[in-house]
C-alpha cells in the first residue's frame, strides 16, 4: 500500500469514527483494515456506540478491550473477515443482541457466544463449523434467530439441533422448526435483522 493510500485510508477511518458520533452507528466496511486502528478505541471512546460493521475487511481478531471501549454495543457485525475465535471478555457486552459472524473461519461457535444472554439474532453462514453446544445453546432464552446455512455440520449434530433445540438444518429458529417449504421466506426475514451489515450476501 502507498504512502497515499494509507493515509487515504486513515482519512476514511476519522471520518466514519466523526459520523459514528453523531448517530452512535460506527460503520468501517471495505476499510481495508487488518485491525481495528488504535485511534478508533481513543476517537470512540465514550461516545456509547450501539452498533459497529467491520465488514469485508481482513481482521483476525479482536482486542480484550473491545468490550471495555464499546460497553453499550447492540449490534455487531464481523462479516467477511479472517476470525476463528473470539475473545471471552466480548461476554461483558451485555446489551448484545445480534452478532454477525458469517464468511469467516470458525470451526466451532466461539464459547463467548453462549455468554450473550440477551442476544436475539446470530448468523454464523459459511464458515467450517462443526460443533456446536446445543445445551448452551438451549439456555440462551432471548435467542430467536440462528443461521448455520453453508458450515459442515455432522448429521448427528443437525439431528441434535432440529430435535433438541428446535432448529432447522440450515436456519434455526428456537421457538419453532420452519418447514423446508418456507425456508426462503425465512431467509428474507431473517436478512431484515441484519441490515447493519453492507453488502451482506449470507441471504442471498
Amino acid at each position: 500500500m502507498s504512502q497515499l493510500e494509507a493515509g487515504a485510508g486513515v482519512a476514511q477511518v476519522v471520518n466514519r469514527c466523526r459520523s459514528a458520533k453523531e448517530d452512535k452507528r460506527l460503520d468501517l466496511s471495505d476499510c481495508k483494515l487488518i485491525q481495528v486502528p488504535e485511534a478508533v478505541y481513543f476517537l470512540m471512546k465514550n461516545v456509547g456506540v450501539e452498533s459497529i460493521n467491520l465488514t469485508n475487511n481482513a481482521i483476525p481478531r479482536l482486542p480484550t478491550k473491545f468490550a471495555v471501549i464499546f460497553p453499550q454495543l447492540s449490534e455487531l457485525c464481523l462479516q467477511r473477515n479472517k476470525f476463528s475465535n473470539l475473545p471471552d471478555e466480548l461476554k461483558e457486552l451485555t446489551s448484545l443482541e445480534m452478532l454477525d459472524i458469517s464468511y469467516n473461519n470458525f470451526t466451532r461457535l466461539p464459547n463467548v457466544t453462549y455468554k450473550f444472554s440477551k442476544l436475539k439474532f446470530l448468523n454464523a453462514e459459511n464458515n467450517s463449523i462443526t460443533s456446536v453446544d446445543t445445551d448452551l445453546l438451549r439456555d440462551m432464552t432471548n435467542l430467536e434467530e440462528v443461521n448455520l446455512y453453508r458450515n459442515p455440520l455432522p448429521d448427528t449434530l443437525q439431528k441434535s439441533l432440529s430435535s433438541e433445540v428446535l432448529f432447522t438444518v440450515l436456519v434455526v429458529s428456537i421457538s419453532r422448526p420452519f418447514p423446508h417449504s418456507i425456508l426462503l421466506f425465512f431467509f428474507l426475514s431473517l436478512s431484515s435483522h441484519f441490515t447493519l451489515c453492507s453488502g451482506n450476501e449470507a441471504f442471498i
